[in-house]
């Protein structure tokens, strides 16, 4: 019997649809590491950190990968695909590289400076959302 080496893959933002389609895997940021997803996965439900998803599509032989900034949600895989919910998403060619670097600075700047009446906790998230798109835009080059 020959099993099939794609899934459906559903990735989804409170802002719409970003992807709908068969990949060969996925892999995404979770609390425990990164968590990779290839057909035939057993089912599963995990919360998404910030940082970078890599989704292969194509030939499983060799696939070829798009990367994306996500920004927390969850991941269910089930027996007839997987969706991503991400809190927000973006992917690499879409992020500007300039404001990712101006929002690390910023959010870097604000951690700094112990005497300002900032929100730590904000800030460490801008920062570490900052840091993932950075990443994710370098991917493209």
């Amino acid at each position: 019997m020959l099993y099939s080496t794609s899934f459906a893959l559903r990735v989804a933002t409170p802002d719409g649809i970003l992807l709908e389609e068969a990949v060969v895997g996925i892999r995404v940021p979770t609390p425990a590491g990164p968590f990779e997803v290839l057909a035939r996965h057993a089912p599963v439900v995990s919360s998404l950190e910030v940082g970078e998803a890599r989704v292969s599509v194509g030939d499983n032989g060799a696939p070829s990968r798009r990367y994306l900034s996500v920004s927390g949600g969850v991941i269910e895989v089930r027996r007839d695909g997987v969706s991503v919910l991400a809190d927000a998403a973006e992917w690499a060619e879409d992020i500007d590289a300039d404001r990712a670097a101006e929002s690390k600075r910023r959010a870097a700047e604000r951690l700094r400076d112990p005497a300002s009446n900032i929100d730590s906790a904000r800030a460490e998230a801008a920062l570490a959302r900052a840091l993932a798109r950075l990443q994710v835009v370098s991917r493209v080059g």
